[in-house]
C-alpha cells in the first residue's frame, strides 16, 4: 500500500481542488475520491473513470435499499452485462500487458479464480471498497466541523492524525452491524447460544465497550478481518493531509439531524453533507 499512496494522496488533492466554498462533501469529494481510487487499484483508464462512477451509484443504490422495481431489476441486469463485458475485456488486455494493478494481480497469481469468481469479486469491492470508506470520511469531516480547534491541532502535530482516524472508527463504525453464526455452542454473559445461530452483532455498539480502544472492530476481526482495511485507513490519511493543507476551517450548513441518511441494516450512511471550506486566515 505505501507505493500506491503517492497516488491515493494525488487523488485527494485532484478532487479537493475542483471543490467550491460551498460543497457537498459526500456527492462532491466522498464518493468520486474513492471511485477514482479502486478504478485506479484495478488499473481502469480515467477516461473510464465516468462508467466506473455510474456502475458504483447503482451498486451503492441497490446495496443500500433502493426500492425494488421492474426497472432497477432491468437496470442490474444491463449493468451486470455490461460489467462482465468490460472486465472481461480488461482482463484479456492484462494477461498479455500485465501492469501493477489488482486485476492484473488476480489474472497473473489468481490461478485458483474462474473468470465467474473474478467478476463476482469485482461485483463485491466496488460497493464495499467505496461505501464503507465514505461513511468513514463523512465522519472525519462531521468531527473537525464540530471541533473547530482539532483542525489547528491536527495541522500542526501530523504524528497525530493516525489516532485521530481510529478515533473516528471507533465513533463511527464503516459497518455498524455484522451478520455471523455460530460455529459451536456457547455461553455468552449467562445467554446460551446453540451452534448455528443465526447472529447480528451490533459493532458500532462493541466498539464503545472495548477498554483498549486501538483494538477496535470497525474493520472487523480475525478471519473476518476486512482485507480493505489498509486501503481504507490510506485514503481517510490522505484525504486529510490534503484538507488540512488546504484549509483551516469547516462548517456544516445544515443541521445534521435534517439531512437523509441512507437507510440500510448494515451501513447507513448519510447522502449528502453540506459544508463550508475556509482557508486558513
Amino acid at each position: 500500500m505505501r507505493t500506491r499512496t503517492p497516488a491515493i494522496r494525488a487523488r485527494a488533492a485532484e478532487v479537493l481542488d475542483r471543490l467550491p466554498q460551498d460543497a457537498d462533501w459526500v456527492q462532491d469529494f466522498c464518493m468520486p475520491y474513492t471511485v477514482h481510487v479502486i478504478a485506479d487499484l484495478l488499473g481502469v483508464p480515467d477516461t473510464d473513470h465516468d462508467t466506473i462512477t455510474r456502475w458504483d451509484t447503482l451498486l451503492t443504490s441497490l446495496a443500500t435499499g433502493a426500492e425494488l422495481t421492474a426497472e432497477t431489476v432491468t437496470a442490474y441486469l444491463d449493468f451486470t452485462q455490461e460489467f462482465t463485458e468490460y472486465f472481461r475485456d480488461r482482463a484479456a488486455h492484462l494477461a498479455d500487458h500485465p501492469d501493477g494493478s489488482l486485476l492484473s494481480h488476480l489474472i497473473q497469481e489468481g490461478d485458483n479464480l474462474t473468470d465467474h469468481e473474478r467478476i463476482q469479486f469485482l461485483l463485491i469491492l466496488f460497493p464495499a471498497g467505496s461505501t464503507t470508506t465514505v461513511i468513514l470520511l463523512t465522519h472525519i469531516a462531521m468531527r473537525l466541523a464540530a471541533q473547530p480547534d482539532v483542525i489547528a491541532e491536527l495541522r500542526a502535530d501530523p504524528a497525530a492524525r493516525p489516532d485521530f482516524i481510529e478515533e473516528c472508527l471507533v465513533e463511527r463504525s464503516p459497518s455498524a452491524n455484522v451478520f455471523r453464526t455460530t460455529t459451536r455452542d456457547v455461553v455468552l454473559q449467562n445467554t446460551p447460544i446453540p451452534a448455528g445461530a443465526h447472529l447480528l452483532l451490533l459493532v458500532a455498539a462493541a466498539n464503545q465497550d472495548i477498554p483498549d480502544r486501538s483494538a477496535h472492530l470497525a474493520f472487523g476481526h480475525g478471519v473476518h478481518r476486512c482485507l480493505g482495511a489498509q486501503l481504507a485507513r490510506t485514503e481517510a490519511r490522505a484525504a486529510l493531509d490534503e484538507l488540512l493543507a488546504r484549509y483551516g476551517h469547516i462548517a456544516l450548513r445544515a443541521d445534521p439531524s435534517s439531512l437523509p441518511v441512507r437507510p440500510h441494516l448494515l451501513i447507513p450512511a448519510y447522502e449528502r453533507l453540506p459544508i463550508r471550506l475556509e482557508r486558513p486566515s
